[in-house]
């Protein structure tokens, strides 16, 4: 007769059942936090997007094109952007009570935050055609010859130079003696003088407009040209003269207003 295994004989069958139960949950836990772990990397992973490409973005010939002139504005090209900004076109054209050709006439500063050479540029701008001038003139007023040389010429340049001729401004003792001295020396055309009123910005609005697009164009040529050259041109470096005058000559021929035509086109009648 078999006889009843004793306690510590039935330990000794329990305990290394309980050890493998034991191990297994061990082995299961493990698993279970190896599984979680690699839920939490893929969780936190990152993955980029495929990107469409932007229909408003150029391509590098039409960049290659732009940059010519910077003409008209782009909000992609980063020279423009901090050159001009977005501007929009607030002034309203105001009626003329003469039959006399106008020339708008002011003086406009520019002047880097770092550049304390500020240049005196003579602006000018026809009222019909949009057609501008943009020239640096050494002094303001008429105590040097070379403004109202300059600014007789631009007449001669929109066909003006034997017309009955307004030229309008605004009050500023300096502007003023520089427009008496292109009447003198367009003698015998007449010329007629229009100072806006103190105050009244409106007025005198059709320069004013001429000036922010003329200032934008030089700082985009400017910023250009920095950026080309990896390095800051002085205000008083003989390239600024030339970029001045320049700016204008790409504004009159390149810039189309909503007309679908250019200043150019608009005085001459005919493309470029």
């Amino acid at each position: 007769m078999l006889s009843r295994p004793g306690r510590s004989e039935r330990e000794m069958h329990i305990r290394p059942i309980e050890r493998e139960r034991s191990d297994r949950q061990a082995e299961r836990d493990d698993n279970q936090e190896q599984v979680f772990e690699e839920d939490v990397e893929i969780e936190n992973g990152k993955r980029e997007p495929r990107k469409m490409a932007d229909p408003q973005l150029p391509d590098a010939e039409e960049v290659r094109c732009h940059e010519l002139t910077h003409l008209p504005y782009r909000s992609w090209c980063s020279h423009c952007v901090r050159g001009k900004g977005k501007a929009l076109e607030h002034l309203k054209k105001g009626e003329r009570k003469h039959g006399m050709k106008e020339l708008h006439v002011d003086y406009l500063f520019m002047g880097g935050e770092e550049d304390d050479k500020l240049r005196c540029i003579v602006c000018a701008k026809e009222p019909d055609s949009k057609y501008l001038l943009s020239s640096v003139v050494p002094l303001k007023g008429a105590s040097h010859e070379f403004p109202a040389r300059r600014l007789c010429a631009f007449l001669r340049e929109l066909g003006m130079e034997h017309h009955d001729v307004m030229l309008k401004s605004d009050q500023e003792p300096a502007i003023l003696d520089l427009l008496r001295e292109i009447s003198k020396k367009r003698l015998p055309a007449k010329t007629f003088l229009e100072e806006s009123p103190v105050g009244a910005s409106a007025s005198n609005g059709v320069i004013e407009r001429g000036n922010q697009t003329l200032a934008g164009q030089i700082r985009v040529l400017k910023d250009a040209l920095e950026t080309r050259l990896k390095t800051k041109v002085a205000g008083d470096h003989n390239i600024i003269t030339w970029m001045v005058e320049f700016a204008a000559v790409l504004v009159n021929r390149y810039e189309v207003g909503r007309d679908g035509k250019t200043p150019y086109e608009r005085l001459n009648g005919e493309e470029l």
